[in-house]
């Protein structure tokens, strides 16, 4: 509880600095790469699909550079996965809850001619993100036994994401704008692979979100570059 109750201090503290806020809504696939001990995998493996949620600041990092922003959100992110191994006949499931700390930046690289006469338009831009996740809820199911992972001290360290991807934003006006983006995800390192039963895990994501962005007051060039 502590560790969440940080992560909401942080965000509330950097909201002083921030010229727009955003929040976002969407669907995640998330693959796991799970080996046992034996370094083997389970076989007909399922990807599940989840919920993810966030809210975040975004800052223009140089006037010089209006097309530049940085990120720094707080999210909420599910991961799921199934499968089963003809060999010893085990079913495995998991169902893991995240806290995470986001920072990254992203660059709006097209914009519509609109954008310079009307404040109205679409912009796409290239986004990169790295987040630390926190375990705050989460069970691993072995051939119907439940195992509470939150107990276990290799889910009790930060688990470090790298996420990357495109989307598009439609400017309503200079202040709203409504974004659709897809991020790509890798785990970095595994978890458990130093908790000496030689188990790892990995995770991959699919993510597509949709929400919006609010500019703060005075702040009419955060989509267009104006000044």
């Amino acid at each position: 509880m502590h560790r969440i109750l940080w992560i909401l201090f942080t965000f509330f503290c950097s909201m002083a600095s921030a010229q727009q806020i955003f929040l976002e809504a969407g669907k995640s696939l998330s693959i796991f790469d799970y080996k046992n001990s034996e370094g083997e995998g389970p076989e007909n493996f399922r990807p599940g699909s989840n919920t993810v949620m966030g809210a975040g600041l975004r800052i223009q990092l140089s006037r010089n550079i209006p097309s530049l922003h940085g990120l720094f959100g707080i999210y909420n992110n599910q991961y799921s996965a199934s499968g089963s191994d003809t060999t010893y006949r085990n079913t495995y499931q998991w169902d893991v809850n995240y806290a995470s700390v986001n920072l990254g930046f992203d660059f709006e690289f097209i914009r519509s001619q609109n954008l310079t006469e009307r404040r109205r338009g679409l912009t796409t831009y290239l986004r990169v993100m790295g987040s630390s996740e926190f375990l705050f809820q989460g069970n691993q199911t072995i051939n119907g036994q439940r195992y509470d992972l939150v107990k276990e001290e290799q889910f009790d360290r930060p688990f470090i994401f790298l996420r990357g991807g495109l989307g598009s934003t439609y400017c309503v006006s200079k202040d709203l704008a409504l974004f659709l983006q897809y991020m790509g995800g890798l785990s970095v390192g595994a978890i458990g692979k130093d908790n000496g039963d030689g188990e790892e895990l990995r995770i991959i994501t699919h993510q597509v979100g949709l929400g919006m962005i609010i500019s703060l007051g005075g702040c009419d060039y955060c989509y267009t570059g104006f000044r």
